[in-house]
């Protein structure tokens, strides 16, 4: 006689007992995978999970990221929210993988991949794909999309910032992660979320482009 086949509920049993049996890094991959699958529908109970046990990490909008302030988590919130309005899925992918980088302990990617969106969501603005982020900015300050000389300052400091640490520019993964303290990749998360807004609404400012 043929075994009747396995149910999904027990198949699902087994998945998580393996999964969540794994390394810290490994559990946070599995995750933010169930985060990223469209038809999984308990994402809410995962979110509230890590509030309830107050773990170190927090969802918001689908971004499984570290804890560092409530001011910050609803930068990130806003930056995601602007970023998939706009359409800016370049930016978006970088951000993402910026928020992966974090869970991994690769704080020089995560450094990498944050500068990388800033640069993206750039380049969405002014439609040029060519460009580096220090042009790009360059370029919003002439027409005034960058409205005050300070603020263009501060963004290129990011750029600059990504360009002289070492494996950051080029990032080279966790081998390079030493270069890059966990504070100095919260940090520029968080700023680089900011920027994104900032730059994304001088896209709404002038219009669809």
């Amino acid at each position: 006689m043929i075994d009747e086949a396995p149910s999904y509920y027990g198949m699902w049993q087994e998945i998580l007992k393996k999964e969540m049996s794994g390394s810290y890094v490994s559990v946070f991959n599995f995750i933010q995978f169930l985060l990223d699958d469209e038809d999984f529908n308990r994402k809410g109970a995962i979110a509230q999970a890590l509030v309830d046990t107050r773990a170190a990490y927090r969802v918001t909008d689908g971004l499984l990221h570290p804890v560092v302030s409530d001011e910050a988590t609803a930068t990130i919130s806003n930056a995601s929210k602007d970023m998939d309005r706009l359409s800016a899925s370049g930016a978006k992918s970088h951000f993402r993988q910026a928020s992966v980088c974090l869970t991994n302990g690769d704080w020089s990617g995560a450094a990498h991949q944050s500068v990388a969106a800033v640069e993206s969501a750039a380049r969405f603005v002014c439609e040029d794909e060519k460009n580096t982020l220090s042009d790009l900015v360059k370029e919003m300050a002439k027409d005034g999309r960058i409205s005050h000389p300070a603020l263009r300052e501060v963004i290129l400091k990011i750029y600059g910032y990504a360009s002289d640490e070492k494996g950051v520019r080029h990032s080279q993964g966790a081998q390079s992660s030493e270069n890059v303290t966990e504070r100095e990749a919260l940090f520029l998360f968080g700023l680089c979320a900011s920027t994104i807004s900032y730059l994304l609404g001088a896209a709404k400012a002038v219009g669809p482009v």
